[in-house]
């Protein structure tokens, strides 16, 4: 049963992170507080990265900067980002979600 919270809370962030697009967007206020700015803060980091491992998605969204390259879908490429994944969600889950 966790497992499938993990793989339904990684879908989530997933979607959320992929369905952003800085085209149009209006400049955001800085959060009020630590808890909000280390939430924005891995917004942040979980964005580039998936631009980074992602090249052809960062182009179709006319981010030009991995260009040279293509995704890797080796075996440890894969397990690389499941561990990233799993550190990504730890940290997400040592937020109190009260004090956002």
């Amino acid at each position: 049963m966790r497992l499938k919270k993990v793989i339904a809370l990684l879908s989530c962030l997933s979607f959320c992170l992929l369905t952003m697009s800085r085209a149009g967007a209006q400049p955001q206020a800085v959060p009020a507080n630590e808890a909000a700015r280390a939430l924005h803060a891995l917004f942040e980091e979980e964005w580039e990265y998936q631009l980074r491992e992602s090249p052809t998605f960062a182009s179709a969204l006319g981010d030009r900067r991995y260009n040279d390259r293509w995704e890797n879908v080796s075996f440890d490429a894969i397990e690389r980002r499941h561990q990233h994944r799993i550190e990504t969600l730890t940290r997400l889950g040592k937020m109190t979600r009260g004090q956002l």
